[in-house]
């Protein structure tokens, strides 16, 4: 029995995750490469996970015994990713660092947590330079929280670095996330 669906709206493969301090100039398309500032966070164990929960409020009545209505209440967005690259610049970034842009030898301390630092990150579905058949997320503002446990293990294991970043509003005007569907409309 046929579904009746479109199998090239079934889309495969992990993307790529890249990272800019707050503030730096957005994507505009999804199909054109990202402004300089944008740096790749590199390999994942993985890939990366969107997830959207949403909670919700009954309003319910004395007369009734079924709700009247059902508003929602709170919308978190949360970006779970496990770097396989573990390096100073992919610590910083999902410990509050931001977006630091260096990967060398000095030493260094994690931030403290009043001077937590928020990145923007994009996920893009290509895996070379973006046309028309990439799909963009754009999130404005990623802050990390949960936990990020380093494993050193013997190999073929490796040490990565899994991290929970919510996804905030930046501003009292500006969105949390921003999609750009490729020239089909699938994203």
């Amino acid at each position: 029995m046929a579904a009746g669906g479109t199998p090239a709206n079934v889309k495969l493969g992990p993307g790529r995750l890249s990272y800019a301090p707050l503030g730096t100039a957005e994507p505009t398309l999804g199909s054109a490469a990202l402004p300089s500032a944008w740096q790749a966070l590199g390999y994942t164990e993985s890939g990366s996970e969107l997830s959207w929960t949403l909670t919700d409020a009954d309003i319910e009545v004395a007369e009734e015994l079924d709700p009247i209505d059902n508003v929602l209440t709170k919308r978190v967005g949360t970006l779970t990713v496990e770097a396989a690259e573990n390096t100073k610049k992919n610590l910083l970034l999902v410990t509050g660092g931001g977006a630091a842009n260096t990967n060398d030898n000095t030493p260094f301390e994690l931030p403290d947590l009043s001077a937590v630092v928020g990145v923007m990150m994009v996920w893009d579905s290509a895996d070379t330079l973006p046309d028309a058949t990439n799909r963009r997320i754009l999130m404005r503002c990623v802050k990390p929280g949960g936990t990020v446990t380093t494993g050193r293990k013997k190999a073929p294991g490796k040490a990565t670095l899994p991290a929970v970043m919510k996804i905030v509003k930046p501003d009292a005007t500006t969105r949390a996330v921003k999609y750009f569907p490729d020239a089909a409309g699938r994203i």
